[in-house]
Order: structure tokens, then C-alpha cells, then sequence
């Protein structure tokens, strides 16, 4: 049945539970890269999977891959570096964004 609406699925979806652990014991060093991959893979397989059983025509992989959406953005500019580490609170990360920032326009120029 078609609905009465026009609806896209745009980017992230929620992380299936398998998923979400296996990033945790890959951080901690507990999980090889393959190993997570492999389970991505499959989860990536079956978010798709649902999606095309209920009709969409473009779909999407989740962004099961990444991490957090501005360090995967940041770890591609030129001279940014990015790593794995002790988790921040939301206004640790917002401080350091705030710094990022403030040495990109330094940098770069710009207001």
C-alpha cells in the first residue's frame, strides 16, 4: 500500500544492539577491526534489507561505520588529527570543537 506521504530516509539510523557492543569492545581493544567489520557488514545488509521490504527506493547504510559524525568531518581536513581516547563530557567535546575552531580561523582566516 502506498501512504499518503512522501517520506526519505536520510542518514543515521539507530544502531542495532550487537553493533553498538562491538564498537565498545573495539575501542577497549577487545575486537579485532575485521571482526567488527564483519558485523557491520551484516548489519548494514539487514538495515537495508528492511528498508527495501517496506518500499523505499534509495536507501541507506545507517552510517553504521562511523563514529561521531563531526570527528569523522574533522579527521578529513588537512592537518586535523583525530584518536581514540578517554570518552569526554558533552561540554568537554563542545570546549575542544569551540578550539578547533577558533585555530582553523586563525589558520585559515575568516570570521
Amino acid at each position: 500500500m502506498k501512504p499518503p506521504y512522501r517520506a526519505d530516509q536520510v542518514g543515521s539510523l539507530l544502531r542495532p544492539a550487537e553493533l553498538a557492543e562491538a564498537r565498545k569492545q573495539w575501542k577497549q581493544g577487545a575486537l579485532s577491526a575485521d571482526k567488527l567489520k564483519a558485523i557491520e557488514d551484516r548489519a548494514i545488509r539487514e538495515a537495508v534489507a528492511k528498508q527495501e521490504a517496506i518500499g523505499l527506493r534509495a536507501v541507506t547504510d545507517g552510517e553504521f561505520r562511523r563514529d561521531w559524525w563531526h570527528l569523522d568531518f574533522l579527521g578529513q581536513l588537512g592537518g586535523v588529527t583525530t584518536k581514540v581516547g578517554n570518552a569526554l563530557s558533552q561540554d568537554e567535546q563542545w570546549r575542544k570543537l569551540e578550539l578547533i575552531v577558533e585555530t582553523a580561523r586563525e589558520v585559515w582566516g575568516g570570521a
